[in-house]
């Protein structure tokens, strides 16, 4: 199934204030861990790469028509060493800065975002910087995902991907309050332990969060 969001544009709209349009860190070395992190998953997800418990495999050659996720599976097919999945999340955390802008562009294309120049003294404008103008493309998002985890029933790979990299990476706070948390502990605790593939990603799970708390 075609999805209209990416992996690394739905984790980008969790990290987004629907009420103000500011976003969380966009401009971090953990977000940056966290948009490596996506693009791999959707990667996988589109037979572009596999992986073992370790190392990142090259896989399908045909590009996703996404240019974010093009630009990185051009890396991956062009280095010629297989590489561990660590070694891949911090080289394309090297890339963020371009990343960041392809991530932006083409949540503009797709119309949930705009550009506007911010004003300084003496009326000249700074660069441009992005703008929420569909918040309830937010909120469908935050509402998807919270729905998934405090439900008893089985999400499809995609969404528990979604989940998972979220959990690693701090970004449920975002959106959840502790009270919830605390709550539907048991929800939380319930898709970390479906199906055999959903723990080996989780397991390679474990290796973002090292690298996000213990860089």
């Amino acid at each position: 199934m075609d999805h209209l969001l990416t992996i690394p544009e739905e984790l980008f709209l969790l990290t987004v204030n629907e009420k103000t349009g500011r976003k969380a860190f966009l401009k971090s070395k953990k977000f940056d861990l966290l948009l490596s992190a996506s693009i791999l998953m959707d990667l996988a997800l589109h037979n572009n790469i596999d992986t073992d418990l370790d190392h990142v495999i090259p896989d399908r050659p045909e590009p996703t028509g996404h240019p974010l996720l093009d630009a990185a599976l051009e890396l991956i097919q062009n280095n010629q060493e297989q590489q561990k999945i660590t070694w891949w999340l911090l080289k394309l955390s090297e890339k963020a800065g371009p990343f960041r802008e392809m991530l932006v562009s083409g949540l503009v294309g797709k119309g949930l975002l705009k550009m506007e120049k911010e004003h300084v003294f003496l009326g000249f404008a700074t660069t441009k910087y992005p703008i929420l103008i569909r918040d309830q493309e937010v909120t469908e998002v935050k509402s998807r995902i919270k729905s998934l985890i405090f439900s008893q029933e089985l999400p499809d790979f995609r969404d528990m991907v979604i989940i998972s990299i979220a959990w690693y990476g701090g970004l449920l706070n975002l959106f959840l309050g502790e009270d919830e948390i605390r709550a539907n502990q048991f929800g939380l605790d319930n898709w970390r332990r479906w199906t055999s593939s959903g723990r080996q990603y989780l397991n390679r799970c474990t290796n973002l969060h090292v690298l996000l708390f213990f860089p």
